[in-house]
């Protein structure tokens, strides 16, 4: 007996996925969700689909949301997004054009699992948790902020995230997970190309500004990997004063930049004082 989901006007024929335990599989292309996610459909069923099973998203306020995700993606004009902090492991692999997760294991789920009444469980998936929320994305890129790239901020601006943009769509054979409405998973990793950097996420006397990654510096070009958990001031200071060509860089694209050039060029001078003095 053939199987639909039912979200707004589309009437979308999946299977069980064959290949992902707990997870059903559009015919019609590469588009899993989770099997908890759908419930069996037992009113306003067309005549055309009595002898077929129905069933349609449990949660009631995240249908529209899913209608819409549907359309742009049968339309190859689904883009989601990726927030991650400039600490973030998967930094060394960007700088060589690639997209990481954590691990490699070819199964689509959240990165973290509850455990039975203990700490959450980190899963090892190649999988990458997006969004189609830019704002929720790039929320996640102000995650691991230190104090000392804080105090460096009362200075000049920093930058302390990036988010990504990943153009998906049926046709065009990456195949991604519906998890919830918060949190969409797409098969890794993924080549530069197969994602762009979409902004950054700059730090300002401690506030944040999201704007836009400047097209014409590609997504090769990035800063080095902001320390984690840095250990003292000097490992900042360090790691900005590597970051100042590529700064330079942003700011021949970027007008507030630009229009912090006197004050980044007294940070750096007190700077060259600074290490003159030591």
């Amino acid at each position: 007996m053939s199987k639909y989901l039912f979200v707004g006007n589309h009437r979308i024929e999946f299977v069980d996925s064959a290949d992902h335990h707990g997870c059903i599989k559009f015919t019609e292309g590469e588009f899993y969700m989770d099997v908890t996610c759908i419930c069996k459909k037992t009113t306003d069923i067309p005549l055309t689909y009595k002898f077929s099973d129905c069933y349609e998203l449990t949660d009631v306020e995240n249908r529209l949301y899913l209608d819409k995700m549907i359309t742009d993606w049968k339309a190859n004009s689904l883009v989601l997004y990726r927030g991650f902090a400039g600490s973030h492991f998967c930094w060394p692999h960007l700088l060589e054009g690639q997209l990481r997760s954590e691990g490699d294991d070819d199964i689509p789920t959240f990165t973290m699992h509850d455990s039975t009444g203990g700490l959450p469980t980190r899963i090892r998936t190649r999988w990458l948790p997006t969004t189609t929320d830019l704002a929720m994305a790039q929320g996640i890129s102000l995650q691991s902020t230190d104090v000392y790239t804080s105090a460096l901020s009362m200075q000049e601006p920093v930058p302390l995230g990036f988010t990504v943009a990943i153009p998906l769509g049926k046709g065009r054979g990456k195949p991604l997970c519906w998890l919830n409405a918060g949190e969409i998973a797409v098969r890794g990793p993924l080549i530069i190309g197969e994602y762009t950097m979409h902004s950054i996420t700059w730090f300002d006397v401690q506030i944040p500004d999201f704007r836009p990654y400047p097209p014409g510096m590609g997504g090769l070009y990035l800063p080095p990997q902001r320390p984690y958990q840095p250990a003292s001031a000097e490992v900042i200071s360090d790691w900005w004063e590597q970051s100042q060509a590529w700064v330079d860089s942003v700011a021949i694209f970027d007008a507030k930049l630009q229009q912090a050039q006197g004050r980044r060029a007294q940070a750096a001078a007190i700077r060259e004082l600074g290490a003159i003095q030591v």
